[in-house]
């Protein structure tokens, strides 16, 4: 994937494979680095959302956790893995 950004900085797959990457691996600072970019842009791509909202959740960033996972659930209703973080971050 980092090939793929070398040639094409915009590339979102990568920058969300990436993020998913990070998050995996503990790294939830580094997953925002990838994935940051594409929020304004990245209106029709819920996962960039979903990614952006775990990460920040992670790092204790709740507001912006839960606007992200809203925006990832006002592009796909019935997204399941936004309602379950959604879930456990109101919890």
């Amino acid at each position: 994937y980092e090939g793929a950004l070398a040639v094409d900085p915009a590339h979102s797959d990568s920058r969300v494979r990436l993020a998913a990457l990070a998050l995996r691996s503990g790294r939830p600072a580094e997953a925002l680095t990838h994935v940051e970019p594409l929020l304004p842009s990245t209106v029709r791509d819920p996962d960039a959302y979903l990614l952006a909202g775990l990460a920040y959740q992670r790092l204790g960033r709740r507001g912006e956790a839960r606007e992200a996972l809203e925006r990832a659930l006002a592009l796909v209703e019935g997204y399941a893995d936004a309602h379950l973080a959604l879930g456990i971050l109101e919890f």
